[in-house]
């Protein structure tokens, strides 16, 4: 994943969120969850695992 998946993942986010919806992450590779993690960005999403 780069910078524009994570982009990606927050517009999505954000599109969803302002029409009252949530945008939740399931079954994501061990890489992506440690790009996540290293940039912080696993606290602002809802991930399940």
């Amino acid at each position: 994943m780069d910078s524009s998946g994570i982009g990606a993942i927050f517009n999505s986010q954000k599109y969803v969120t302002e029409r009252n919806g949530s945008l939740k992450l399931k079954n994501i590779s061990r890489d992506v969850m440690t790009i996540l993690k290293i940039a912080n960005l696993d606290k602002h999403l809802d991930i399940i695992r």
